[in-house]
C-alpha cells in the first residue's frame, strides 16, 4: 500500500473510531502534502495524470494515466486505465507509450 492509501484508510477509520478533530485535521493535512508532492513530481514526466495514451507496439491498449510507478529496471512507469474496459489497469514504462491523437484513440505513430 502507498503512503497516501494508508493515510486515506486511517482517515476513514478516524471517522468511525472516535478520533479527535485535531487528529483528523492532521491526517488530512498530511494527505494534502503528499498529493502536492505527487503533482510536483509529475512535472518531470512525459505524461501527467489524466493524459490519454496509447501503447506504441504489440497489442493495442488505449487509456488514461491514473498513476505512476518506479522500479530499478523502470525508473519512469505509468499505470494506464483502459478506455474500453473501465477499471482494467496495465503498467507500462514511458518508452512503451505515445500520446493519443485527438479524435482517434486507435492511432499509432
Amino acid at each position: 500500500m502507498t503512503d497516501i492509501t494508508t493515510r486515506l484508510l486511517s482517515m476513514s477509520e478516524a471517522m468511525w473510531m472516535d478520533r479527535s478533530q485535531e487528529e483528523i485535521d492532521a491526517l488530512l493535512l498530511e494527505a494534502k502534502g503528499d498529493i502536492e508532492k505527487l503533482r510536483a513530481d509529475n512535472t518531470d514526466r512525459k505524461f501527467k495524470l489524466g493524459d490519454r495514451v496509447s501503447k506504441k507496439s504489440g497489442s493495442s491498449w488505449n487509456g488514461r494515466v491514473v498513476g505512476f510507478y518506479s522500479t530499478e529496471l523502470t525508473p519512469v512507469g505509468y499505470c494506464v486505465e483502459s478506455e474500453r474496459e473501465t477499471g482494467s489497469v496495465q503498467i507500462y514504462p514511458e518508452a512503451a507509450l505515445l500520446p493519443q491523437q485527438k479524435g482517434n484513440a486507435d492511432a499509432k505513430q
